[in-house]
């Protein structure tokens, strides 16, 4: 998002949210929280207006071994609890040419 965007914090963080809160409602677990209002953790639905702030559980970030130039997610077969496992969502209005995107897909 450009920087000169009036709250662009709480545009994302609301944003966020909404990602985190749709993960959820279909059984995939998280670390998201809530976001604060007013010194209470509260979903989005019980927001009076868009905020900044976001609570998460701490957890620990695994990261997996790279072995003969792949990555090896055997780590996580391997812990019981308390880790997360990164996940990157990219959300984009449009894929110009020349968007990286391509190059990825082409490269399977």
């Amino acid at each position: 998002m450009p920087d000169q965007i009036q709250d662009k914090g709480a545009a994302l963080c609301v944003t966020t949210a909404y990602f985190f809160e749709k993960l959820e409602e279909v059984g995939i677990r998280t670390h998201y929280q809530g976001l604060v209002e007013e010194d209470e953790v509260k979903r989005l639905s019980g927001l009076k207006k868009p905020q900044s702030g976001m609570e998460i559980k701490l957890l620990r970030v695994l990261k997996p071994n790279i072995r003969e130039n792949t990555y090896d997610y055997s780590i996580y077969r391997e812990e019981k609890d308390n880790f997360l496992i990164p996940l990157e969502i990219i959300y984009r209005n449009s894929l110009p040419e020349g968007s990286s995107v391509f190059k990825r897909l082409k490269e399977g």
